[in-house]
Order: C-alpha cells, then structure tokens, then sequence
C-alpha cells in the first residue's frame, strides 16, 4: 500500500475476495449452487451404482433388462476385494501412524524445547519497547476501554521482520 493516498474501504471492499452465498438474502444463490452440487455428486456416483447394479442388485437388473456377463461380475468381485484391502490397509497404516505421532508429540516433543529462550525473551523485550513506543504505556493500552489507532500509527506486513533484523533478533 502506498503511505501517502490512503485507501478507503470501497476499494478494500473491491479488492477481497467475498462470496454471496454467505450473505443473509441471498437464498437463490444458496439453493441453486446445493442443487448444483447434489447434480455433481450424483453424476460422480451414478455411473458406479448403474455398474453395480447386476451385482448387488439382480432382479432389479433382470427388470431392466440389464444383463451383465460372468465376466464383468468377476471383476467386480475382485475390484471390490481389491478396494476392500486398499481400504482396510489405509486404515490401519493411518491408525498405527496417528499413534505413533500421538507418542512422538508425548514423549519427545513436549519435553524437548523448541525454541531459544534467549532470542525469544529478546523479541518480546523488542516488541514490548515498540509497543510502548508507538502505542504509550503497557498499563495505558491494558486498562483503556476504547483506543483508536491513528493511520500513521498501523504497522506495515513486515514492520515486525524488520525490526526484529534491524536489533539482531531476524526470525
């Protein structure tokens, strides 16, 4: 953003991403985009079902005048066993995985520190002295029920990077 011209909040409003269907009145755009995605995923399932029906489905089958060859249903069969396995070794290999990382997290994570105390008690002696500086006092900001930020007060995206390279603390 450019620090001279400030922007108003018709051209913020222009350049975020909104989307009607959370608006409150907009109950077209909410029935026609469910009825939209109902239709999508019933032409993703459509097609198996109507390949499934000679198998799980005979006499509906028979009626329909649908025949399905010995063939085709043995294949099926060993499509359904081959998922059946996919399916059951997925689950257990995200099981065992999930209580592994669990452990880990336990055990090894938590108990090992991850950071620097010294650079991190560093970066909060740095912010706190920006705070105070550009915002007045701790016991101020804390105890003031409204405060209104002035626009040469906002910070930039990376204020924070910047001074945290300037006084030797660079994340």
């Amino acid at each position: 953003m450019n620090k001279e011209s400030p922007i108003s909040r018709k051209q913020v409003s222009h350049e975020l991403v909104s989307d009607d269907f959370f608006s409150s009145n907009k109950r077209r755009i909410k029935y026609r985009q469910r009825m939209l995605s109902i239709l999508a995923w019933m032409g993703l399932a459509v097609p198996f079902i109507w390949l499934l029906i000679p198998f799980l489905w005979p006499k509906l089958a028979k009626l329909l005048h649908f025949q399905a060859k010995a063939s085709e249903i043995n294949e099926l069969k060993s499509f359904s066993t081959f998922f059946l396995i996919a399916f059951a070794v997925i689950l257990v290999g995200s099981i065992i995985l999930t209580i592994h990382n669990n452990n880990r997290q336990a055990k090894v994570l938590a108990q090992s520190i991850t950071h620097d105390e010294k650079l991190l008690e560093k970066r909060e002696q740095i912010l706190s002295e920006f705070y105070t500086e550009r915002f007045g006092s701790k016991e101020m900001r804390e105890n003031v029920k409204f405060y209104s930020v002035k626009e040469e007060q906002n910070l930039d995206d990376d204020t924070v990077k910047d001074l945290y390279r300037d006084r030797g603390a660079s994340l």
